[in-house]
């Protein structure tokens, strides 16, 4: 068990009509994990104010956790709740022209590629995935280019650590940092359901 900064976020939106359907990613970062509340919010802000720019408006940020250790099941050592603190974060995209929505399980993928491989020889990568993005308006398989350009813009912010209080985006389980990223073409599915509970945040 070692220090390590990480953070995950709460996104909800309309699924099958429940509009409380929630789906999260979780980030590490290069940091030393901060020493107070105000510090932590400090950088899920800064996070949220990036990721916001990857997904519609009918979808909206609404806890965040933070997380100072690199343990498989950390226990959160700071949350937020900006639900209940009425500062719920829309996302941004504005809808491209010849695209559609995505549905409500579809979803699209970027990744970071690690200088490291596996037990098998392959390259590690960091792999994060994104719901209520748009497709091609003729081809709901494919992502619409802007949209692929969207999660690269993201994911290349947190490769160059240009979203600066954070430093640079790295794997849970090694140090490395990625040395490219980009985005897939292809939408995929996932299944959409609550997961584990976690603690109550707190605004």
């Amino acid at each position: 068990m070692a220090a390590l900064t990480g953070i995950t976020t709460v996104k909800m939106f309309t699924y099958r009509g429940d509009p409380t359907e929630e789906w999260s990613n979780t980030y590490h970062f290069d940091v030393p994990p901060p020493s107070t509340d105000a510090n932590w919010k400090i950088l899920a802000d800064a996070l949220i104010a990036e990721e916001v720019k990857c997904f519609a408006s009918t979808t909206k940020v609404v806890r965040a956790y933070g997380y100072n250790t690199d343990d498989a099941k950390p226990v959160s050592v700071w949350s937020y709740d900006y639900l209940a603190a009425s500062a719920a974060l829309p996302g941004t995209i504005v809808t491209p022209g010849g695209s559609q929505k995505m549905a409500g399980d579809q979803a699209g993928m970027f990744w970071g590629k690690l200088p490291i491989r596996s037990s098998s020889g392959k390259y590690i990568y960091l792999r994060k995935y994104f719901h209520d993005g748009y497709v091609d308006l003729t081809n709901a398989d494919k992502l619409h280019p802007n949209q692929a350009g969207y999660y690269s813009t993201f994911a290349n912010k947190l490769m160059a650590g240009t979203i600066t209080v954070l430093g640079h985006w790295r794997a849970r389980t090694h140090a490395d940092v990625p040395t490219s990223v980009g985005a897939d073409q292809w939408a995929t599915t996932r299944t959409l359901h609550r997961r584990g509970k976690r603690p109550l945040a707190h605004a």
